[in-house]
């Protein structure tokens, strides 16, 4: 049992890499830090992903507190049909972790905030705890081995030990690949600060088989459920290759320490920590499990995970969010639309260039302590490359006119139920990152015992083994070569995974919508753009910021945003030749005569049909294609065809209102449902 003392120093070694941890993640993400309450991580050129977590948050309390209803279905958007929201990237877990923060400020973008940046801050921890509990421990246990830097003297304590383990929770935090997830808006793929803490708890529970460590990790399994199911997959990589590697070490090594667990006490405490994540995740498990089974939700073809892969060039490319290697950010996502990029999709995987240097030092010289670890590294980085190879955007190569591809192990996850979903094979560098950090602590450790003079072998202190050599003096000038080296590898390792300046969205609602929550009774709204939107493709032009806006006036809207939907929800709208004549102008077309025609007989009644109250143009974004330039001819044919006041009832902030004057409603009403189904 460890002294007051020593305790006392580890909390006090806790608060100082928290704060460190917590002072890094305000400075990368600058400047993020002066417009916290205002604005939030994303790209006014992009998907406006980042609104759709904003409207998750406020959703999620808006369901739970104010209505007393389960946030997993919403009325809200796709009216009138409303869309469920099981098979939705809801990342309930940020939107849990942002409740309180949203309920003392009443501010969402704030909460936002603080939970993108706190993940940060509690992943590199997480990171940093992992790796200093493998430095600190043997080989499952069951080997006499030392650690790698395991220090010999107090005094080497912190070079030695703390070092490496920052060092790796530095690329797993602020690795250039969650800047770009953050410029992107795909809030998701940053909520991943507790997977470091499922492993730290995973592999104490193979090396020691406790109860109270395989509960902490079934906790933790269902935080990230929480945050998307498709994080089981990223788990059960990483735990399926542990698992194998202590199965394989306890074969050949058959006698165990006193405390190390046997096969069959193993497999007990893993139930105990399935059944604790599967019990904590059941809102949402059992959901999509149901769904899971309905063919309405199947991935179509192979979902874009092509696009969605990462480049083998790609890896080791900066980002366009470097200040100095990259390219400029709204050019680099310009040339992505145009197919002028280098790459297929925006480069989202970087490894960086010390990292991976002090994650092959690690592999090669971490022994069978690496073996796990590398073995994760080379899976998870084959997995992202997606089902063919891609090198510089090309994954048809030609040799001697043989026109050739080559096919990857993401193949076989496309054929597997359930595992089909994980559509974007670059997510799987959350579980690269977390390897090569891990290697990276590795790889640093072994570094600062040579340079501190500290022989790293078999050799233990208790053996006394001639050969091993002793610890330095206090005075000694190595250790502080070492502390220097250290320096200047966390350095280097910020330095090639700088994000900065963060490019950042205007979260603020224009004053029109304030007005619109002002007017009494029941209606909805019809906006510009209007569009629908989900995983695979759109309908219209959408703008995920008017659903954020409903956080202000709580009207149910037309539009939306969905990851997947049964396809009457979409065909719904499609069928509608207003809404077709709408789509076609808002996409540089024109609507044909019969479309036209048929767009200006229905539009008064489907405004009494949906009770639209009023008609919404918002202003184009500038380089925000097609919108900006089709907004004009939109918003005039809608004018002429929409039974609206001729003069906007509010005008501010580049936003026009416009109220409908809707028919009366006939009685008896009849409603054509075309003709009978066809379909067989």
């Amino acid at each position: 049992m460890s002294s007051p003392s020593s305790r006392s120093h580890m909390r006090r070694s806790y608060l100082l890499v928290l704060l460190l941890f917590g002072g890094l993640a305000l400075a990368l993400t600058w400047p993020l830090v002066t417009r916290l309450t205002t604005h939030v991580p994303g790209s006014d050129t992009w998907a406006y992903d980042e609104y759709t977590f904003l409207w998750n948050i406020w959703y999620f309390k808006s369901a739970l507190i104010d209505q007393h209803i389960s946030p997993l279905f919403t009325d809200l958007t796709f009216y009138p049909l409303g869309m469920g929201l099981v098979m939705y990237t809801f990342n309930l877990m940020a939107a849990a972790l942002a409740l309180p923060i949203q309920l003392a400020t009443g501010n969402v973008p704030l909460s936002s905030n603080l939970v993108n940046l706190a993940s940060s801050v509690l992943g590199g921890f997480g990171t940093y705890l992992l790796v200093l509990y493998l430095l600190r421990t043997r080989v499952h246990r069951s080997t006499a081995q030392t650690s790698l830097a395991y220090p010999q003297n107090r005094r080497a304590f912190g070079p030695r030990l703390h070092a490496p383990a920052i060092i790796a929770g530095l690329i797993y935090a602020f690795a250039a690949s969650r800047s770009v997830y953050l410029a992107l808006g795909h809030y998701m793929i940053v909520t991943t600060q507790f997977v470091p803490f499922f492993l730290l708890y995973f592999m104490r529970l193979l090396d020691r088989g406790r109860t109270r460590d395989a509960l902490l990790a079934g906790l933790f399994a269902a935080f990230c459920l929480f945050t998307d199911m498709l994080f089981g997959v990223l788990l059960g990589l990483m735990a399926a290759v542990l698992l194998l590697d202590w199965w394989l070490q306890r074969r050949k090594q058959p006698q165990q320490q006193a405390d190390a667990p046997t096969g069959r006490s193993l497999l007990g405490k893993l139930a105990i920590m399935a059944v604790v994540a599967a019990i904590i995740s059941a809102p949402l498990l059992i959901p999509t499990l149901r769904e899971g089974f309905n063919a309405d939700y199947a991935v179509e073809g192979w979902g874009h995970s092509e696009k969605l892969s990462a480049d083998l060039v790609g890896m080791v490319t900066p980002t366009a969010l470097h200040p100095i290697f990259g390219d400029d950010w709204v050019t680099a996502l310009r040339d992505v639309e145009t197919g002028d990029s280098p790459f297929t999709d925006i480069n989202t995987v970087f490894v960086g260039w010390v990292t991976l240097a002090l994650a092959v030092l690690g592999a090669i010289v971490g022994g069978r302590r690496s073996r796990a670890w590398t073995a994760i590294a080379l899976l998870a980085g084959v997995l992202a490359l997606g089902p063919l190879l891609q090198i510089s955007g090309q994954s048809l190569f030609d040799l001697d006119g043989l026109q050739v591809s080559v096919p990857l192990p993401y193949i076989v996850l496309h054929y597997l139920p359930f595992i089909k979903g994980f559509r974007a094979p670059s997510r799987f560098s959350i579980d690269l990152m977390q390897a090569m950090a891990v290697l990276a602590g590795f790889g640093t450790a072994w570094l600062l015992a040579k340079v501190a003079g500290q022989r790293e072998g078999r050799e233990t202190r208790e053996t006394g083994e001639k050969g091993s050599s002793p610890p330095p003096t206090p005075h000694s000038l190595r250790p502080r070569l070492a502390a220097i080296l250290a320096v200047v590898l966390a350095a280097a390792v910020i330095f090639e995974h700088l994000a900065i300046p963060l490019p950042l969205t205007d979260s603020r609602v224009p004053e029109p919508y304030r007005e619109i929550a002002q007017q009494p009774g029941d209606f909805a709204l019809l906006q510009l753009p209007m569009g629908w939107r989900n995983g695979f493709g759109v309908f219209g032009t959408e703008d995920t910021r008017v659903e954020w806006y409903q956080s202000v006036h709580d009207r149910p809207i037309l539009s939306g945003n969905t990851s997947r939907n049964p396809a009457f929800k979409f065909e719904y709208f499609e069928r509608l030749p207003l809404l077709q004549a709408i789509a076609a102008l808002e996409a540089y077309g024109q609507p044909d005569e019969a479309t036209d025609a048929a767009a200006r007989a229905s539009a008064a009644e489907l405004m009494a049909l949906w009770n639209v109250g009023y008609v919404v143009v918002n202003p184009p974004v500038p380089d925000r294609y097609p919108y900006v330039d089709t907004w004009q001819v939109t918003r005039d044919y809608v004018l002429d065809t929409v039974p609206v006041d001729p003069q906007p009832v509010w005008d501010a902030d580049g936003v026009q209102v416009y109220k409908v004057q809707q028919p009366p409603v006939p009685f008896p009403y009849e409603l054509d449902l075309g003709s009978s189904n066809t379909d067989a």
